[in-house]
């Protein structure tokens, strides 16, 4: 053993350099090495003035050649490349885009490249330009809808449903291109809310704040339209609701002018009518039992007796509750047929005595 350690020490200091000189021999050969580098990717972001929209879904990725020395090479790591381009800055001017979108060219130079470790350099760069399509910024108006099938999602309870469902305000404000904001309005196209979430929900008015699908389907682009107002979605949410049918339900006349008498007829069969034979309501049992109903026919426009003594109108009645003041839940959770069948109406001005 004391031999192996004595041949070790032996010459010790001619040892020690030559490792020194070794190493700094390898360090200076590997900083002189020149390395190449191929197709390393570079993330393009664009500057976009804020009167301005890029219509193009997904910017082109750039692919640079890069050389220099080995250990500075050895630096790069996947997508630490990018090339931050000013589009104000690098083309002066941008086209007038307020009749319909615009494209543009963008030149791309290697010292629009950022990220690169120092002593490496771009030897080649492709592509060397994009063309993107710019359109202008506007605000427009757009209808809010909401579909109880796509926009809510989940169940309320089990002896619930939904009854009504509608957005306060129903129009709102956007900002967004003008391309498409003005091909929706054109079209007549709505903006519906985010999904919404009504698991469990009870019986009771429910109005979450909610934010508008930013999105454009037929574009393709997502986040391109900003909502610039509030909106509420008003769920109304109410005990399970059945089928009644209420038997002879009696006819009323609203709204007859003075001086008149009048005559009403059943439209299909020319019979005085003073009932409706059958009506179908829906709603909770309980209000079911505790609604009643009338058929209102309403004359409130009939022509002046003084001009036209006999008048024959043709008017479809209204099922509605008979006092909703008295029942008002009965009365917000039942569902009558709203407008029926056409009667005939016949209006005779009553001579005046003497």
């Amino acid at each position: 053993m004391n031999k192996i350690v004595a041949a070790l020490l032996k010459n010790k200091w001619i040892k020690l350099l030559s490792l020194v000189l070794a190493t700094a021999t390898w360090v200076y050969v590997k900083q002189k090495s020149y390395d190449n580098r191929e197709n390393q990717r570079v993330v393009l972001v664009l500057q976009i003035p804020e009167n301005k929209f890029l219509l193009t879904q997904k910017l082109p990725v750039l692919y640079v050649t890069v050389g220099g020395p080995l250990h500075a090479v050895e630096e790069l790591r996947e997508n630490s490349l990018t090339a931050e381009i000013d589009l104000l800055q690098k083309l002066g001017k941008l086209p007038d885009a307020s009749v319909a979108p615009q494209p543009v060219t963008v030149p791309i130079s290697p010292s629009d490249v950022q990220g690169l470790p120092p002593g490496v350099e771009i030897t080649e760069l492709k592509p060397s330009r994009v063309t993107i399509r710019l359109d202008e910024m506007v605000e427009r108006p757009l209808t809010v809808k909401v579909d109880r099938g796509t926009d809510l999602i989940g169940k309320v309870r089990e002896d619930c449903e939904v009854y009504a469902v509608k957005a306060v305000p129903d129009h709102v404000l956007l900002r967004g291109p003008k391309s498409i904001l003005d091909r929706r309005r054109k079209r007549g196209e709505s903006i519906h809310p985010l999904p919404i979430n009504i698991s469990g929900l009870g019986p009771n008015e429910w109005h979450p704040v909610r934010a508008l699908d930013p999105s454009d389907k037929e574009s393709g682009l997502a986040n391109c339209l900003t909502q610039l107002e509030e909106v509420k979605v008003w769920i109304t949410v109410g005990p399970k609701k059945t089928n009644r049918v209420v038997k002879n339900v009696k006819v009323t006349i609203s709204g007859l002018p003075p001086g008149f008498t009048y005559t009403m007829l059943a439209a299909d069969t020319y019979k005085p009518l003073l009932t409706v034979d059958e009506v179908e309501i829906k709603g909770p049992r309980k209000s079911l039992d505790a609604v009643q109903l009338r058929a209102i026919v309403d004359v409130a426009d009939v022509d002046d007796p003084k001009e036209h003594p006999e008048v024959t109108r043709r008017i479809r009645y209204s099922v509605v509750p008979k006092d909703p003041k008295t029942t008002p839940q009965a009365a917000k959770y039942v569902t009558t047929p709203g407008t029926g069948q056409e009667v005939i109406v016949k209006f005779k001005a009553v001579k005046e005595a003497g």
